[in-house]
């Protein structure tokens, strides 16, 4: 745990990466990739700065690259119905029909933050040497894996309502509530009798309509969402940075993938919690400007050679908290409030890897285990352990 780490697009309020939540995951992780997308890039050059991340990519303390099309909740409307596909898109040509090129999609997002400009494609240009580009490649199955997530009912009904106690933690489930998916030719549609008028006038009180409102493709592009996450962090062989809605969602579908093929309980408890509680709130000093993105960097070179030691422990709670209480002394952070932040550790204790290997594709079939989820027990006995740092904004602050 805690050697390397993937970012990509957290969902978590309007910055879907920041300069706060780099910092916090350094703080942590030995080995940070960032997983760019058009999205994730201008957020980014807005909150952290072309400078501060030249630094970290020129010093190899980040590296990164650049996903070539992405994958969404599309809906149109079907005899007046709203019938909804996951989708792969990416940009092939412009409007006035040139063809489009990979750097495109970087050239686009530094010109949203810094306008066209000379410079700024100078700019874009210093940034793309140290970036690599992912083409979508096993990425585009994406959307056919959450359609067959679909296929569970369970884990679906588990997912909105895991979905909606994160979201609107002030809003009850009424009893005999229904989200149920129905399959066409053209896509699916949702029959469910949840009032969403009510939900998102709790849901509104906390986030601005603005940036989003709840319904039911809202709701699905979770579990799209949380499918990605896995599949991208088992490509890359890392651990995930995350939120509390794809947490939810990843320990419940691989529950559902682990129970199924050890037709046992222990699958329960794959995930452990390892709560933190005297963690300094950094992400949200640096965001708000009370601290630097400089200060930073001087307490994480301080950190380093601490964390070098902790790579080859087997970290526990108390290990942690001495990292944390060594690493922010006698710094500008040492005074900030204290706040929990939580990790998910995945940890099958006494089950090998031969347990849980799938005996070819016919026999996972069998155990209701589809091709899709045969390749993540594969990424596991491979080595892969899918433990992820839950960021988000319903992390509790303690006393100090």
């Amino acid at each position: 745990m805690f050697d390397q780490v993937l970012i990509r697009n957290c969902n978590v309020g309007e910055n879907l990466i920041d300069a706060g939540l780099i910092a916090e995951t350094l703080i942590f992780y030995d080995k940070v990739h960032i997983l760019f997308d058009h999205g994730t890039l201008v957020s980014s050059l807005r909150s952290i700065g072309l400078d501060n991340i030249l630094y970290l990519l020129n010093n190899r303390i980040v590296s990164a690259s650049f996903l070539l099309g992405n994958f969404a909740t599309y809906t149109e409307a079907k005899n007046q119905i709203p019938v909804h596909r996951f989708i792969n898109f990416s940009l092939h040509k412009h409007a006035d029909g040139r063809k489009a090129k990979k750097e495109d999609g970087i050239y686009t997002a530094f010109d949203a933050v810094y306008g066209n400009s000379r410079q700024t494609r100078m700019s874009a240009e210093k940034f793309m040497e140290r970036l690599s580009f992912r083409q979508p490649g096993s990425f585009s199955s994406i959307p056919d894996q959450a359609t067959s997530d679909l296929n569970d009912s369970q884990y679906v009904t588990d997912a909105i309502e895991m979905a909606l106690r994160r979201l609107v933690p002030s809003y009850s489930l009424p009893h005999g509530w229904y989200f149920q998916i129905v399959r066409t030719e053209q896509g699916f549609f949702v029959s469910t009798n949840l009032d969403y008028d009510q939900i998102n006038a709790e849901y509104h009180k906390l986030v601005s309509p603005k940036h989003s409102t709840i319904g039911s493709a809202f709701l699905v592009s979770h579990i799209l969402s949380a499918r990605g996450d896995m599949c991208f962090a088992a490509d890359y062989m890392s651990e995930l940075v995350t939120n509390p809605v794809s947490s939810d969602l990843i320990r419940a579908k691989f529950g559902a993938i682990l129970q199924r093929r050890l037709r046992s309980s222990e699958a329960i408890s794959a995930f452990q919690d390892m709560r933190l509680s005297n963690t300094r709130a950094l992400r949200e000093a640096i965001n708000s400007g009370e601290r630097s993105f400089d200060e930073f960097l001087k307490l994480l070179d301080k950190a380093h050679k601490f964390k070098e030691w902790l790579r080859v422990q087997n970290p526990d709670e108390n290990l942690l908290k001495a990292y944390i209480e060594e690493s922010f002394r006698e710094t500008v952070f040492d005074r900030l409030p204290s706040k929990a932040i939580r990790f998910a550790v995945f940890s099958l204790a006494g089950i090998g890897a031969e347990a849980i290997a799938p005996s070819g594709i016919g026999i996972a079939a069998g155990l209701g285990i589809g091709a899709f989820d045969s390749f993540l027990l594969d990424k596991l006995i491979g080595g892969w352990r899918p433990s992820h740092f839950v960021e988000g904004p319903l992390r509790a602050f303690v006393d100090t």
